[in-house]
């Protein structure tokens, strides 16, 4: 057997190459902005003696982070310490463009956290109420003035989390959190690449496919912060090469090289995420990924939807099983997006022995490498 134009050994290297690309770049990611002045790390033994610590799932005293979207449309990371020093709880709001201020009215009970606080230069007071998760370790509420409500999630400040300290007396800092909602939608570019294994130097129709570019979209869950299953419809397809001395044996059934492989369909899919085993502070975070789902298929004698091939009366279609094997990487823009690049091994048993008997000279199942581009947009 030898290898057409997009060989198994090429395969292979490429994805070797690109797993050492993206494992590079999440160890290389810059972590500036963990740093202080003089590059002194945010989280080094100086700092530490000097941050409160607070225990994950104690309750709501602690500094936490969220982000509250302004009228303007803008989105401004505020910060949010609730203390209870003295057996009364106090509540300080900072908004690091704008101003420190002080709630008043504060009540903080089992069900309910909620204060009063005038912010500089408004006419009016505005109020918070909102509660605390302890199995999310984790403050929600609303934002209100005159009417106008917004919502926001506070997740600690990651400086000031602690779960314990080691037998020599350092702060147990619990893993970084990459995402902080458990559902996500996600719609990508996908570039499919052919992948050819020629027999003999046989051609099939398989072996003269081309590249193109589709699209799909899905909608994940994650189980845990590592672990997430997704839901995925794509609409694919692949082109045929111009080749006259390959479309030769061909010709009389109607392919050319304006004809088109129709691949749509669904799947289910898991993904394992590498980040925070690899490099923590980095905003890549590596994945492994599989699918399973179900292709619909069919040959075109020309786009998408148009006549479709046969052999010996029987036309190139079906509903088939499809696998894929995958691997990419995240890169978080913001809490609640994160781009995606990934390369996938696509395989689709398109091969039918009882119905079209020459697979080798015929048709037989179809393989390509899928490189997809994307934004998640995590909610909930």
């Amino acid at each position: 057997m030898t290898l057409g134009t997009n060989p198994k050994v090429w395969s292979i290297l490429t994805v070797a190459v690109l797993a050492t690309v993206i494992c590079g770049a999440s160890w290389a990611q810059d972590d500036a902005e963990l740093k202080g002045e003089g590059g002194a790390s945010a989280t080094s033994a100086e700092s530490e003696d000097v941050v409160k610590k607070y225990l994950v799932g104690s309750g709501p005293e602690g500094v936490w982070l969220g982000r509250v979207r302004a009228p303007d449309g803008e989105e401004t990371l505020v910060t949010l310490t609730l203390e209870n020093e003295t057996g009364e709880y106090t509540a300080t709001l900072e908004d690091p463009f704008v101003d420190v201020v002080h709630g008043q009215n504060v009540k903080v009970t089992d069900t309910l956290i909620s204060f009063t606080f005038r912010p500089t230069g408004s006419d009016y007071p505005s109020h918070f109420t909102g509660t605390y998760i302890a199995a999310d370790d984790r403050v929600s509420g609303s934002f209100s003035q005159r009417g106008v409500s917004r919502f926001v999630k506070f997740h600690r400040d990651p400086t000031t989390v602690s779960l314990g300290t080691t037998p020599d007396g350092q702060i147990i800092v619990p893993a970084r959190v990459r995402h902080q909602h458990n559902l996500g939608l996600t719609g990508r570019l996908s570039y499919w690449a052919a992948i050819h294994m020629v027999k003999d130097e046989t051609y099939n129709m398989n072996a003269i496919t081309t590249s193109k570019l589709n699209f799909d979209g899905s909608i994940r869950y994650w189980i845990m912060d590592a672990f997430s299953v997704f839901a995925r419809g794509y609409r694919g397809s692949l082109g045929f090469t111009d080749d006259a001395e390959k479309l030769a044996p061909f010709e009389g059934m109607g392919l050319n090289g304006e004809s088109t492989m129709k691949l749509d369909g669904w799947e289910f899919g898991v993904t394992g995420y590498l980040g925070n085993a690899i490099n923590e502070t980095s905003r890549f975070n590596p994945y492994m990924t599989a699918v399973g789902g179900k292709v619909n298929w069919e040959v075109n004698a020309k786009e998408r939807g148009s006549e479709i091939i046969e052999i010996d009366e029987d036309p190139i279609q079906g509903k088939d099983w499809a696998f894929g094997l995958g691997l990419g990487t995240e890169y978080e823009l913001t809490p609640n997006f994160n781009l995606e690049f990934e390369w996938m091994w696509r395989y689709f048993k398109t091969e039918n022995s009882m119905i079209w008997k020459n697979v080798d000279e015929d048709w037989s199942n179809t393989h390509a490498w899928a490189l997809s581009f994307g934004v998640t947009y995590l909610f909930f």
